[in-house]
């Protein structure tokens, strides 16, 4: 039993990394009484030797309930490991076919932690979903899968709505779908980078977002936030809120802003048009307001005076418009010990 107190910290240094202490010879029941008696280090370290002692830890040690595959055959490992409670599954840069990812994915059910498809050949849409549920998906994460449809992504999002908290879809050609007859209520992190979708189709899709948003990111598409006009709908708790490389207008701005500014800390419309004067004002108040960031946009002096003037004291750091000074800005009035950079 001496190897049981053995901490292998840097194995892959010592003799005999393919076959530590001889742990490989010895039967299941020595093995998991090891590493009963083994720091959560130590088994770490024993996963990292090779291939063959990786799949007998994860097998044996009942202090591991999340597993990751990343590939079809490497599920069939975890779904043989009895104590696993959640599984996190990680499909990329394969020629899997459909049926073989909706197989991994319906296989791991209910168990299903986290989902990320990345730079798949994955079309999607053949799911039951009357049948089918995946209700402890927390986490979705879709990269550059330019054949997935709006019907794929309705479904995935339809399986876990009661659980999602992340949703993240990052491609270059990538579509929503135009209606979503659910509601997300759980959905805390919204990211959507590159997606190509109407302005009636964002509408819809922050219609289906609960009110638990924290963050929401919107990068690189046409966008405007002029569709959310009477939006009736407001995410009190969100603290977050990035825009960049879109094409948001004074208008769009304005019902955004309307619609997220109570909770408020981090705003952020760098690398975004903004060029209109704000005549109007903004609605809403921004006391939370901690950081503000508009460099690289093209606000106007009155759009910029308007934006600020609905801060309160709490406002630590703003970023003003890049290669403009502070001197372009006289009608400013700006909260003390506010850290100013240009």
């Amino acid at each position: 039993m001496m190897a049981a107190n053995i901490e292998f910290k840097d194995s892959r240094k010592r003799e005999g990394f393919d076959k530590p202490c001889g742990l490989e010879e010895i039967d299941d029941l020595a093995f998991q009484l090891i590493l009963e008696n083994l720091s959560m280090r130590a088994r770490k370290n024993l996963r990292q030797v090779n291939k063959s002692m990786k799949l007998r830890v994860d097998m044996l040690d009942k202090d591991i309930s999340i597993l990751t595959a990343r590939s079809p055959t490497g599920l069939n490992h975890v779904m043989k490991c009895q104590h696993v409670k959640k599984v996190n599954l990680k499909l990329s840069e394969k020629c899997y076919r459909d049926e073989t990812v909706d197989m991994a994915i319906l296989r791991c059910g209910n168990l299903l932690k986290s989902l990320q498809l990345s730079r798949l050949d994955y079309r999607g849409g053949n799911f039951d979903v009357n049948t089918a549920a995946l209700d402890s998906l927390d986490s979705l994460k879709i990269f550059h899968c330019s054949s997935l449809s709006g019907l794929g992504i309705s479904q995935l999002l339809q399986l876990s709505s009661k659980s999602l908290t992340t949703l993240d879809i990052e491609s270059e050609t990538q579509s929503l779908p135009k209606i979503l007859p659910f509601q997300m209520i759980k959905l805390a992190n919204l990211a959507l980078v590159h997606v190509e979708f109407t302005e009636e189709e964002f509408k819809n899709l922050l219609m289906s977002v609960g009110t638990q948003l924290r963050t929401l990111e919107i990068k690189y598409t046409n966008v405007t936030g002029e569709s959310l006009e009477d939006f009736p709908k407001n995410f009190e708790k969100l603290e977050y809120l990035k825009l960049q490389y879109n094409n948001i207008t004074i208008k769009g701005l304005k019902e955004l802003i309307r619609i997220t500014a109570v909770s408020m800390k981090t705003l952020d419309i760098s690398e975004d048009g903004v060029n209109e004067d704000a005549s109007e004002g903004f609605a809403g108040d921004l006391c939370q307001l901690e950081y503000l960031d508009v460099c690289h946009s093209e606000f106007t002096a009155q759009g910029l005076a308007a934006l600020l003037s609905i801060t309160g004291p709490k406002l630590k750091s703003l970023k003003l418009p890049y290669n403009q000074s502070l001197s372009e800005f006289p009608i400013l009035q700006y909260p003390k010990n506010l850290n100013l950079k240009v």
